[in-house]
């Protein structure tokens, strides 16, 4: 948990791949696809390694350091897929699944706090606050910290209804919960 929380440096490359078509209004089903690849600390940072300085963690565990900063090794594969149903000009059904996961390996064993994954909030569980649930079945008291994990699976349905005028409801269900891909003792 502290490594998540300590300076680090994050030298990577990011890909995306979306799919939204366009005139999405006008169609009776529209689908949205977002899949994004993160990959940090890449053979193309090797040559940097060479110059870092060696140093060890609380736990004895080695790692190297540039610039008396420790860089974050990690892959990261994330996606956002979401189908809209148009059953007439007044009411919707919506789902939207997004999942991913990310593994940490080498300098830095754990996920960044900037790179984990979380859910809650209004565009996830939108019964919990964001950073609130998880991971897994983890129920202790909220701490000073936000709970954050590796992996994520979240999935949202919605029937949508305009109601007088301006007005709009919904009626919706939210699943979802982040895990770590290692047992965590102090977060059984």
């Amino acid at each position: 948990l502290r490594n998540s929380y300590t300076d680090h440096l994050i030298v990577g490359m990011r890909s995306s791949f979306v799919s939204s078509p366009p005139e999405v209004a006008r169609r009776r089903n529209a689908f949205f696809a977002r899949v994004g690849l993160e990959w940090a600390g890449h053979p193309l940072f090797v040559p940097l390694r060479e110059l870092g300085e060696a140093a060890q963690d609380t736990s004895g565990n080695p790692f190297v350091t540039i610039a008396g900063v420790r860089f974050a090794e990690f892959v990261k594969l994330d996606s956002d897929l979401r189908w809209r149903h148009t059953i007439h000009e007044r009411s919707s059904l919506a789902f939207r699944v997004s999942a991913g996961v990310g593994l940490p390996y080498g300098n830095l064993t754990v996920l960044p706090f900037e790179s984990s994954f979380f859910v809650g909030g209004a565009n996830g569980l939108r019964a919990w606050r964001s950073r609130s649930i998880g991971p897994g079945s983890f129920s202790g008291l909220l701490q000073a910290f936000d709970r954050t994990g590796e992996a994520r699976l979240e999935a949202n349905a919605e029937y949508r209804f305009k109601l007088i005028g301006f007005l709009e409801g919904a009626f919706f269900a939210d699943v979802g919960n982040i895990w770590n891909l290692q047992d965590d003792p102090r977060r059984p």
